[in-house]
């Protein structure tokens, strides 16, 4: 699976930084929007990335997506 797959309702696992004790944590979300360039994450810090972003991700920072 790749970025360019995700779709509106996707899961996808990424990593976030939610305090000092909690540092790279892994956090499932859901996809809220989507368009050919851009995703974005429904309920969370992270509000829009990028799709090559994303699948820079994936690479090389163990970002996961869960479901399509």
């Amino acid at each position: 699976m790749k970025a360019t797959d995700l779709k509106k309702g996707s899961i996808v696992e990424i990593r976030l930084n939610l305090s000092l004790e909690k540092m790279n944590q892994p956090v499932r979300v859901e996809i809220e929007r989507c368009t050919e360039k851009y995703l974005w994450f429904k309920n969370n810090s992270l509000q829009r990335m990028g799709r090559n972003t994303f699948q820079t991700c994936i690479n090389h920072f163990n970002y996961k997506i869960i479901s399509l």
